[in-house]
């Protein structure tokens, strides 16, 4: 529905006037229902199966719920599940570092983290050492 649609609809129908702010909050709501919960667990679940050495997802919040819908409307379901497993494959991002930190699934979907894996900042040394963290522009 277009931002002037939707601020037709409400003048319309309740006789008040809604300002930019409250007709984004909308779209964005109305944009988020477009995106079936049943697709959000599957990328839950395809998580929980390919997560290597990274924790297991144990509960389904809201944040992560939206978090995952963001991804999901922002790159589909294919390029989400293709982040998950580069993340899965990183030696980095399983705990083969210095600190044996590891990546969990609220690191992996939040918007800057997504795009560094998406691009291949955590991938793994081709001549056999591990990674030392994200590539960096020199």
């Amino acid at each position: 529905m277009a931002n002037q649609s939707l601020h037709n609809y409400f003048f319309e129908k309740y006789c008040i006037s809604i300002t930019q702010e409250d007709e984004d909050e909308i779209s964005k709501i109305i944009s988020d229902k477009n995106i079936p919960k049943e697709e959000v667990k599957v990328i839950f679940s395809f998580y929980n199966r390919n997560r290597n050495k990274m924790p297991e997802i144990k509960e389904l919040s809201d944040t992560r719920v939206n978090h995952v819908k963001a991804r999901l409307k922002k790159f589909g379901a294919e390029k989400v599940k293709e982040v998950i497993l580069m993340a899965s494959k990183s030696e980095f991002l399983n705990g083969i570092n210095p600190s044996q930190w590891k990546a969990n699934f609220d690191w992996i979907m939040k918007p800057t983290n997504f795009i560094k894996i998406l691009e291949g900042n955590y991938q793994n040394k081709s001549n056999g050492q591990q990674s030392s963290g994200p590539k960096r522009n020199r």
